[in-house]
C-alpha cells in the first residue's frame, strides 16, 4: 500500500506540474491505458476489500490497550482477538486504515483529475466487469460521506467522472 501511494502521489504532482490535458493525453494512449485503469482498478479494489478488516482491527486494538490500562471497555469478542494474534487470518487487514485511507485519497484526486472534461478517461471508467470503476466509486466506506476530509475527496472525484457524462451519472445515481 504505502508503494501504491507514494506512486499516486507522484501522478497527482504530475498532474499538478503539467496540468490536467498534457497528463490525460499521456496516460489516455493506448501504451498507457490499460496500465492506468488497472492501477485505478487494483487500488480501489484493495482500499475498499481492506477497510473494514482495517477498521475492526483498529478497534480491537484500541479496546484491548484499554483493558489493559485498566479502563472499562466492552469486552472485545473473542473472534478478533484471535484474528490479531494470527496474521494469516482472513480477518486481519495486512494495512492500517490511515495507510488505507492515504492510498484511498490520493487515488480518488488522481481519478478526479484523470477524468476531468475527458470523455475518452470517463469512458475508460466503464471499462470491465461489474462494479466498474465508475460504480465503485458510490460505494467507498462511510467514512467518505460522513467527515469534511474524505468528502472534499470523494465529491469533486465523482462531478469529474459524471460531468456531462450521462452513463457515469447513472452508474453513480
Amino acid at each position: 500500500v504505502s508503494v501504491a501511494t507514494v506512486v499516486m502521489r507522484l501522478l497527482n504532482a504530475i498532474h499538478a506540474a503539467f496540468g490536467c490535458e498534457a497528463v490525460q493525453q499521456v496516460l489516455s494512449s493506448s501504451d498507457l491505458r490499460v496500465e492506468t485503469h488497472h492501477l485505478l482498478s487494483v487500488s480501489l479494489a484493495i482500499c475498499c476489500g481492506e477497510w473494514d478488516r482495517a477498521s475492526s482491527s483498529s478497534s480491537a486494538k484500541s479496546a484491548e490497550s484499554a483493558e489493559r490500562s485498566g479502563k472499562s471497555v466492552e469486552r472485545v469478542e473473542r473472534r478478533d482477538r484471535r484474528a490479531n494474534e494470527d496474521p494469516h487470518s482472513s480477518l486481519v487487514s495486512r494495512w492500517t486504515l490511515d495507510a488505507l485511507a492515504e492510498l484511498l485519497d490520493e487515488t480518488l484526486l488522481f481519478i478526479g483529475a484523470f477524468a476531468l472534461l475527458c470523455p475518452a478517461n470517463q469512458d475508460m471508467l466503464r471499462w470491465g466487469h461489474a462494479p466498474t470503476l465508475a460504480q465503485r466509486l458510490p460505494d467507498l466506506p462511510f467514512a467518505y460521506y460522513a467527515e469534511a476530509r474524505k468528502k472534499a475527496a470523494l465529491f469533486p472525484t465523482l462531478v469529474a467522472v459524471a460531468f456531462r457524462h450521462p452513463t457515469n451519472r447513472a452508474a453513480i445515481a
